[in-house]
């Protein structure tokens, strides 16, 4: 039990690296890319302006006064 380490001390072990590894982190690079490019292929094809301008929905005729 003389081996067992003081868990008040400064952790002074070595960098092990990415946990997840190197694919994992390039298929979530390769999948956040695809999707903006899905948006913006998506956003252009509609005509859409940008921003966020309030829209009409159909229920608001319901309520108009």
């Amino acid at each position: 039990m003389e081996n067992k380490p003081n868990r008040d001390e400064e952790f002074d072990s070595e960098y092990v690296g990415n946990v997840w590894g190197w694919k994992f982190s390039t298929f979530g690079a390769i999948l956040i890319l695809a999707l903006v490019l899905a948006m913006w292929y998506r956003h252009h094809t509609t005509n859409t302006a940008p921003g966020f301008d309030k829209q009409d929905m159909p229920i608001d005729k319901v309520f108009e006064k």
